[in-house]
Parts: C-alpha cells; structure tokens; sequence
C-alpha cells in the first residue's frame, strides 16, 4: 500500500497535533520487512499533512531499496504543538 492509503483509513496512535512523528513499515527490495521513523510539520489529519508525508517518504525511497507502494503500515507515535518538543522528547 501507499502512505496515504493507510493515512486514509486512520491514523493508529493518539490524538493528532500540529507536529508529528511516525514510523513506517515497508518492505524493501529485497521482500525484508523494515521501519523507519519521519517528522513532519503539518496536521496529518489534513491534506498538507499527508502530502508531507507521503513526498518525504518518497523522496527516500531509493535510499531505502524500495518503491512508494510497498508500505505496510504508519504509526503515529509522537504528536505536539511544536517541533521543539519532540526533538526534547527523543523525536
């Protein structure tokens, strides 16, 4: 699946705030199982949220070994008011 298919059909995590971290699940070249970690600046419960993150996500994708389409999963795992924040909480 894409990014956005999986942000379309909720986003597993707690309540979304302006500033997020989540992880991705995505198999690789490879068929290996793999995760990684992006942050982005927009609500992802909006359309400038999940195009954020769909774009960085893509961007990266050759330096992963993979393609756009094979994510598994998004998790949101760190939400806040500023970006601050997270990077003080680890994110």
């Amino acid at each position: 699946m894409k990014v956005r298919e999986l942000l379309e059909n909720g986003i597993a995590g707690e309540r979304v705030k302006r500033y997020s971290a989540v992880n991705i699940g995505y198999t690789d070249r490879n068929g290996l199982e793999q995760e990684t970690q992006l942050n982005v600046a927009h609500r992802l419960d909006t359309e400038e949220g999940k195009t954020e993150l769909e774009e960085l996500f893509a961007s990266l994708c050759e330096e992963f070994e993979t393609t756009p389409d094979n994510v598994t999963y998004v998790t949101l795992v760190a939400t806040d008011d500023s970006a601050e924040s997270l990077i003080e909480r680890g994110y």
